[in-house]
């Protein structure tokens, strides 16, 4: 049990990094946070070793399905804060009872829109693992 050292994972891809030394990820460039400390303990101290056994990689994978279907069954309110995008569920909530009132073509449009909405920013979410904010390269790669 002396030899044996942790794995360390890349929090974006979940690629096992084989040099410990990369401040990178090799596979996806990710900037991994491995402080320098962490890396000394684990390297001189063998007693705690348990501890940096369990490294998880939490992943946020959003079915896009699941966000369309919410939407629409929910009035707009469901696929929304099942993508994590609170604000914006209420916002669309208030836009449809406005246009109910006004036009109910208006409203199943819009109706419409917010299920292709949910559905688009969970297919996002799912191919960034979660991270909705990733913009490689400059462009949102919608």
């Amino acid at each position: 049990m002396g030899n044996e050292t942790t794995s360390i994972f890349c929090s974006k891809c979940g690629i096992k990094i084989k040099n410990r030394e990369n401040k990178f990820c090799s596979y996806c460039g990710n900037e991994l946070n491995i402080s320098k400390e962490k890396v000394a303990e684990e390297k001189n101290i063998n007693d705690d070793k348990d501890m940096y056994q369990n490294n998880v990689v939490v992943r946020y994978d959003k079915n896009p399905s699941v966000a369309a279907i919410l939407t629409f069954f929910l009035f707009c309110l469901g696929g929304q804060f099942y993508n994590g995008q609170i604000l914006k569920g209420i916002i669309f909530v208030v836009i449809l009872i406005i246009l109910i009132y006004i036009n109910i073509i208006l409203a199943l449009l819009f109706l419409i829109y917010a299920t292709y909405d949910a559905y688009k920013n969970a297919k996002y979410i799912k191919k960034n693992h979660g991270n909705y904010f990733y913009n490689e390269g400059g462009y949102n790669g919608n």
